[in-house]
C-alpha cells in the first residue's frame, strides 16, 4: 500500500516500513513522510541518505521519537536511468537504514520488563 504524506488515511497500525524521497530535488521531504508515519505507528523503519542522519535523529527526536541506525550502506554503481524525468547521469548516496521508537513505547518497555 503506498500512503503519501497527505493522504487521508488515519488507520493506526503497529509498524511502518518505508523508503521516503531523499530530499534531493526538495530538502527534507522525506521528513513529510516521517510526520505521517508518526502519526499511524510507535515503530518505523526507512531509508534516509546518511548525510542527513543527524538531522532526522534530531527531528525524530522533536516528535517524541528515538531514532537508530540500524543498516549503513555505502553508494553504489547504479545504470543509467530509465525514466524521462530522472537524469541520466544518476548519482548514488550513501543511506542508512533508521528505525524510529515513540518514547511512550520505550518507556512501557523498561517499565515492564
Amino acid at each position: 500500500m503506498v500512503i503519501l504524506p497527505n493522504a487521508d488515511f488515519d488507520i493506526n497500525v503497529d509498524v511502518v516500513i518505508q523508503n521516503p524521497p531523499f530530499g534531493t530535488k526538495e530538502q527534507h521531504a522525506d521528513c513529510e513522510f516521517l510526520k505521517k508515519a508518526f502519526e499511524l505507528a510507535p515503530v518505523i523503519y526507512s531509508f534516509h541518505k546518511n548525510s542527513t542522519k543527524n538531522y532526522i535523529i534530531q527531528f525524530g527526536k522533536s516528535h517524541g521519537f528515538f531514532v537508530k541506525s540500524r543498516i549503513s550502506h555505502p553508494p553504489s554503481k547504479r545504470a543509467k536511468s530509465t525514466t524521462k524525468w530522472l537524469s541520466n547521469e544518476l548519482k548514488s548516496a550513501a543511506s542508512d537504514f533508521l528505525k524510529s521508537f515513540k518514547y511512550t513505547l520505550l518507556l512501557a518497555i523498561a517499565k515492564n520488563g
